[in-house]
């Protein structure tokens, strides 16, 4: 997905915002609440509050675009907090659109980043004890649907490139 406003929103859009965007902001609150029973120094609290601000951001994205894609088939703001913050520069900056578009693809990049290593840390520092029973079966379902949603999408980018020739 390119993250441009008012892109046409179709299956895959949709499978990207269930399987990637909502568990993304799920591993980002969940790593949060763990990270504040783990340490409750400031700067883990500082990190922890960020994170669950972020996450949540992520989340209301998501659920908008879900939304709006299943009313009007259009996706009208990028797919998570990065995107939206380089789309921003990159309009600041006036970058013509080849620029613009790597801008948002780095946004992009450093959020699937960041989700991933919040998971590495997670399992790498043991905080899945920290997590209530509920909050374990929320991140397990959010990486079971990471793990499957992105190979699916990976499938089926596959399959329409080689539709197209």
């Amino acid at each position: 997905m390119q993250g441009q406003s008012s892109k046409t929103c179709n299956y895959r859009s949709q499978l990207d915002y269930i399987t990637i965007g909502l568990p993304f902001g799920i591993f980002k609150i969940l790593f949060a609440l763990a990270l504040s029973r783990a340490s409750t120094d400031l700067v883990s609290t500082g990190i922890a509050f960020s994170l669950i601000a972020l996450g949540t951001l992520d989340l209301l994205i998501n659920t908008l675009n879900i939304i709006v894609c299943l009313a009007l088939r259009k996706q009208m703001i990028p797919v998570c907090t990065f995107a939206i913050l380089f789309t921003y520069l990159s309009r600041k900056a006036g970058d013509d659109a080849p620029k613009h578009a790597r801008r948002v693809d780095f946004g992009m990049a450093l959020d699937v980043m960041l989700s991933f290593v919040l998971v590495a840390l997670c399992l790498g520092l043991k905080y899945l004890v920290y997590f209530t029973p509920n909050e374990l079966l929320l991140w397990n379902i959010s990486v079971i649907f990471n793990v499957l949603g992105a190979g699916i999408s990976r499938m089926l980018a596959s399959m329409e490139k080689s539709d197209a020739h």
